[in-house]
């Protein structure tokens, strides 16, 4: 009895041996990993620094108008700018005063006892209207002689996208007869 006694001891401290060795093993591989993954780490932003800046944003791409148009212009002559900003403001579209926008949209307003309704009927052009601001007389259109007859500007929102109808509540608005447009305002369609 005193052999097995001694033999089950030999077998258990044989098998805490075997599983101290287990233990530091593990230990070493995942040392050795968290190295390696360390090492990667530290490459990767040597090679980032390495690289000038002006190619991180060819790596990352601009995150504005103002970025997109440095990056396009960078060594260009000062004739492709118009270009250029076209082609920023379709990745980077802003709201921008619309010259010459009413030749390229349909528009109808009326009203009832209560506001006064602005539609885009067609819209031909590259923007969608976010903004229209408008004159309003309360002479016919045939009886204006000069802008100073026109009493009432209106600015009419158009804040969803794709939005074609909008109004704006005033009092007596059946009083105006003539509108004239002051300004449009719009964003490039993505």
């Amino acid at each position: 009895m005193a052999n097995s006694l001694v033999k089950d001891k030999a077998t258990v401290i044989g098998a805490k041996i075997q599983y101290d060795r287990y233990c530091r093993f593990q230990s070493l591989v995942i040392a050795e990993d968290i190295v390696m993954v360390s090492k990667v780490i530290a490459l990767v932003c040597f090679f980032l620094i390495l690289i000038p800046t002006d190619t991180h944003a060819w790596l990352f791409g601009p995150d504005n108008f103002e970025e997109c148009l440095l990056e396009i212009m960078k060594g260009q002559d000062k004739s492709m700018l118009i270009t250029a900003k076209k082609a920023c403001e379709k990745k980077f579209p802003f709201e921008k005063k619309l010259s010459g926008y009413i030749n390229i949209i349909e528009i109808n307003w009326h009203m009832d006892e209560e506001y006064i309704y602005l539609d885009i009927l067609e819209n031909h052009g590259d923007y969608v209207i976010t903004k229209y601001g408008a004159n309003f007389s309360t002479k016919s259109c045939d009886e204006i002689v000069s802008y100073s007859d026109y009493s009432k500007t209106i600015i009419f929102y158009f804040d969803k996208p794709n939005q074609k109808k909008t109004r704006i509540k005033m009092k007596d608005p059946k009083k105006y007869h003539c509108m004239q447009t002051e300004e449009i305002y719009g964003k490039f369609r993505k």
